[in-house]
């Protein structure tokens, strides 16, 4: 593709109807954009069962474009940008986000975090698993009810003078060969769940620059999608007993996939330019490239040549059956042919 197609592409990027947005966006800030995003989480839900440990954190895309809901989080390497409130397994895995749309965010009348807690857990509700959470969802009410309603446990810490608060573990004890009591280790070690997909996202990110919000969580929204499939990719491979692959040869696969269907489907178009499809072949591994199929014309634009020259000819490639120019072609005689 070329660099002007690609930048095309992307600056006229659009994931609803302009005509009916501004209505929607009266009830739903995220309107822009929702219709993509809901698809999204569904197929997160859908195609991975969570372990017995999750945790709940909040994410930050970089983005200084201008929005209503733009943050500040001063304890984040980008500083501003879009944050979403994160479902995560302890292997990093995305099970469901909320993105924050400000304080005008309809919760229900509920306390902004007792409302993120109880909308991602929906999917484990009664499944008997814990969540880890850090200072900001940790509160005694809240604790109690996701147990007596949900049966799910939780385990957060407390302010800046490390009070844990657990409805998981029972009474005190000690983690043999450490002086910190079990509790502790095993916020640490569950702790980390959507902190590994950030990283992960991190990595190998497809983000560019953008001024328009949108973008940037479809650049989320692609970059998370990778890290699941990944996930799910290693898993189904060691039950297989197999070694997977390393993450970025899995992600050169991917986009490989992805792209085929289209470059298929393209190599059929008998106008293309013998340039392009040589390149199309290349890429899906075929030895020769399809030949123009029923063109009986006596004439036509040479392949080679750009389309803004509209060179006329009537010589066809024995190979490919295209139409080239003189000067684009070559005289061989008979014996060298044979």
């Amino acid at each position: 593709m070329p660099l002007a197609r690609f930048e095309f592409l992307i600056n006229t990027l659009r994931f609803d109807d302009k005509l009916t947005r501004d209505a929607r966006k009266e009830i739903d800030a995220l309107a822009p954009i929702r219709e993509v995003w809901d698809k999204f989480i569904e197929h997160c839900k859908e195609y991975y069962i969570p372990g017995p440990y999750c945790c709940i954190d909040e994410q930050l895309l970089a983005f200084r474009g201008n929005s209503r809901f733009r943050m500040y989080i001063p304890n984040k390497p980008a500083k501003y940008g879009l944050k979403l409130v994160m479902l995560c397994n302890s292997n990093g895995y995305l099970i469901n986000a909320i993105p924050y749309t400000g304080k005008k965010m309809n919760t229900g009348g509920q306390p902004q975090a007792a409302f993120f807690v109880e909308k991602l857990s929906e999917t484990i509700q009664g499944s008997n698993r814990n969540i880890t959470v850090d200072n900001w969802f940790s509160s005694v009410p809240l604790f109690n009810d996701m147990l007596s309603k949900y049966n799910l446990t939780m385990v957060g810490k407390k302010n800046k003078n490390v009070l844990l608060l657990s409805n998981m573990h029972q009474g005190y004890s000690m983690q043999q060969n450490s002086k910190l009591p079990e509790i502790i280790h095993f916020y640490n070690n569950t702790k980390g769940g959507v902190d590994l997909l950030d990283q992960m996202s991190a990595q190998y990110s497809c983000s560019r620059k953008t001024r328009r919000w949108p973008v940037c969580l479809f650049y989320g929204i692609l970059n998370s999608a990778c890290v699941n499939s990944y996930i799910i990719y290693k898993e189904n491979t060691f039950l297989n007993k197999q070694t997977p692959q390393p993450r970025v040869e899995f992600l050169f696969t991917l986009a490989e996939g992805l792209m085929k269907p289209w470059l298929e489907e393209r190599l059929q178009t008998p106008t293309l330019r013998r340039g392009i499809r040589l390149a199309i072949a290349e890429q899906l591994g075929i030895d020769e490239p399809r030949h123009a199929e029923n063109d009986n014309r006596r004439a036509g634009r040479c392949c080679i040549c750009p389309r803004s020259r509209d060179v006329k000819t009537t010589i066809k490639c024995i190979e490919c059956k295209m139409f080239v120019c003189k000067s684009h072609s070559l005289s061989i005689c008979a014996n060298c042919r044979e």
